[in-house]
């Protein structure tokens, strides 16, 4: 069903770069099949993490909507959040004196975007 999918969507989306990159994830999910596992590895998490993103693609397809628990969208974005920190602590960057988060920040951004608007410059 994933490589099917992805196969799919690797002909009809518009996208030509995205075509590709489908026609590639593709291909490489077939070669991960017929693969070996790395000694010692556990065969069915192997292929979950080498395959996680087609399958939180057709995941999301499938079962995006019927998400509805505001909690999930925090926990994935303070992971990304982490990573990146992690990404900049391995290139020897300080840390921020001040993190700001522009979700933290959603009514004031609301309410300057309105009066852009109110005074026809947007």
């Amino acid at each position: 069903m994933l490589v099917a999918s992805l196969k799919s969507k690797s002909t009809t989306d518009p996208d030509p770069d995205k075509r590709d990159f489908l026609r590639k994830e593709s291909e490489r999910l077939i070669e991960l099949l017929s693969s070996d596992v790395p000694h010692g590895e556990d065969p069915l998490v192997y292929l979950m993490q080498q395959a996680r993103d087609a399958i939180a693609d057709v995941l999301d397809q499938e079962y995006g909507a019927s998400v509805t628990d505001p909690k999930i969208f925090d926990t994935v974005a303070r992971r990304f959040e982490a990573e990146f920190h992690a990404d900049m602590l391995a290139l020897n960057v300080l840390e921020p004196d001040l993190l700001v988060r522009v979700t933290e920040f959603i009514k004031p951004i609301t309410e300057f975007v309105q009066k852009i608007v109110d005074n026809g410059f947007g």
